[in-house]
């Protein structure tokens, strides 16, 4: 057991001269900026962030046909006709959650309805998914 630590704390050593060595040949700061400034004029710079890679940058950006006058006018006529898209999670008017529609049942037969499937073993049971019955 002493040999394993004795080899243990030399490869560790070993390991610290290492760090120390890579640690001695490491950039100054004005070498970094001097780099820096030069991809930055080359146009290799990465962009901050969760940015893209030079190489999967687009160089040209698309510009617009439309003017800002007639975006505005499609805008309004998609909303005045229910096809404009709500803000946040994306649904679309044909996925649009839609209300439920008023029950047509009276209290009676609400009732009479939950006793018959209680007897029929197939009211949901407090606590199982929506839909399951009790086998």
């Amino acid at each position: 057991m002493n040999t394993r630590h004795v080899l243990s704390i030399a490869i560790a050593a070993s390991f610290a001269l290492l760090a120390q060595a890579s640690f001695a040949q490491s950039l100054t700061r004005a070498e970094v900026k001097a780099q820096t400034q030069e991809a930055q004029a080359a146009g290799t710079l990465m962009p901050a962030g969760q940015g893209y890679a030079p190489e999967n940058t687009p160089k040209v950006i698309a510009t617009s046909t439309t003017t800002r006058a007639q975006v505005k006018a499609e805008t309004r006529a998609a909303q005045a006709n229910g096809s404009l898209m709500p803000a946040g999670e994306g649904y679309g008017p044909e996925n649009t959650p839609k209300a439920p529609e008023p029950s047509t049942a009276t209290r009676a037969q609400v009732k009479a309805e939950t006793v018959a499937a209680q007897k029929a073993g197939t009211l949901t049971q407090p606590g199982d998914t929506y839909g399951m019955t009790r086998p």
